[in-house]
């Protein structure tokens, strides 16, 4: 699992948070206070621009974007995958996304070499993630299954062009984008590397030491 929880990025306002055993620096993300109020008082706000502090190695200058589900919805997604021009690296764990599944197919078509890592099971059963991998298979995208040593494999996460990276708390569903959810954008290299290198031992069922 890569980024499960984006509630813990958010909370952790310095030092690092690791996941298996992947480092990533944490961010401060000061306008959470008024994000809060803002879902408290019911004014969604559907993506907002942050700066970690402090600026720690590898993150000077760097925006991240904080989506707000479901304001957002699937817009963020759908123009991320739209804007592909090189690669395109999904993580799933469940998905039901037509519009987005379009986009996909799509950006195979215009020579986008797009690979989809699925998880090997979630609670509605196998059954589904059989159907997608094989729709996806037909549209031309490298598929690959999780491996079966972990009780499941709950990552959300989209790499674009292997220069922009997408971590969600929310699935590729209709019913994740009617919910309270977050997600992150970043372009810091050090993330979208490390979160790359994971991607590839996890596609290959291969183990990721940190660096």
């Amino acid at each position: 699992m890569i980024l499960a929880a984006i509630p813990t990025i958010a909370a952790r306002l310095y030092g690092e948070t690791r996941v298996r055993g992947v480092m990533f620096p944490s961010l401060a993300l000061a306008p959470f206070g008024q994000l809060f109020a803002g879902i408290d008082g019911r004014h969604d706000i559907p993506v907002q621009k942050v700066c970690p502090a402090p600026l720690s190695s590898g993150w000077r200058g760097c925006a991240v974007e904080l989506i707000v589900q479901p304001a957002a919805g699937i817009t963020p997604t759908l123009a991320a995958v739209e804007a592909a021009a090189k690669a395109l690296d999904l993580v799933i764990f469940r998905f039901d996304l037509k519009p987005l599944e379009r986009a996909i197919e799509e950006a195979v078509k215009r020579g986008v070499v797009v690979r989809a890592l699925i998880a090997h099971t979630n609670r509605g059963g196998e059954k589904g993630l059989r159907q997608l991998e094989l729709r996806m298979l037909g549209a031309g995208v490298t598929v690959n299954r999780t491996a079966g040593d972990l009780v499941r494999y709950h990552c959300k996460l989209m790499l674009v062009d292997r220069e922009e990276l997408h971590v969600y708390g929310f699935n590729y569903t209709a019913r994740d984008l009617r919910s309270r959810s977050f997600g992150l954008i970043t372009r810091d290299r050090k993330s979208v590397q490390e979160a790359l290198r994971l991607f590839e031992a996890d596609a290959q069922r291969e183990e990721c030491e940190p660096e």
